[in-house]
């Protein structure tokens, strides 16, 4: 049996009832993963609650164990600023 390939970094969102609310955030972040990384690099999973629904949305970027809450679209460079201190290359600039 081969053998499950995983990516270097992963992104897990929440998709609980408050976060699941912010898919402009979803589709914003995906978009801009999708077009600077490869899958194989960079993934975004959908998580159920994390029970943090006041911090709505919610993402943890791992394995730097970072946390971000109240997500919106101004946190995606941060997000971006992350995985680049993780050693992806990327067309950050």
């Amino acid at each position: 049996m081969k053998k499950p390939e995983f990516p270097d970094i992963s992104l897990f969102v929440c998709n609980g009832s408050k976060c699941g609310k912010h898919k402009d955030f979803r589709k914003a972040l995906k978009a801009e993963l999708k077009s600077r990384f490869s899958e194989e690099e960079v993934e975004i999973f959908r998580i159920e609650c994390t029970d943090r629904c006041k911090f709505a949305p919610v993402v943890s970027l791992q394995p730097s164990n970072t946390w971000y809450y109240e997500c919106d679209e101004n946190t995606i460079p941060h997000i971006f600023e992350e995985i680049k201190k993780g050693g992806v290359s990327s067309d950050l600039t």
